[in-house]
């Protein structure tokens, strides 16, 4: 989901997690890339400096999201 550039998929998103049809959601910034071992989120990673990655969980009856620093590319900024 690119979370900075299409506000729109936000509250659907956080309302799915937050009523427990999804566990977890992984949100990028546009120009971040998240990095899976097998169906584990390890890291994100950007060429973008400031770009952010999220993780969005349940807690009760409301969604909480969580930024999580993308690596930077070498030579990127």
């Amino acid at each position: 989901m690119h979370h900075d550039v299409d506000e729109g998929r936000r509250p659907p998103n956080h309302r799915l997690v937050a009523d427990g049809t999804l566990p977890a959601a992984h949100c990028t910034d546009d120009g971040v890339g998240p990095v899976y071992r097998g169906t584990e989120l390890v890291e994100a990673m950007t060429e973008t400096a400031g770009k952010g990655a999220y993780v969005v969980t349940r807690d009760g009856d409301r969604a909480v999201k969580e930024r999580l620093e993308p690596r930077l590319l070498p030579g990127a900024g």
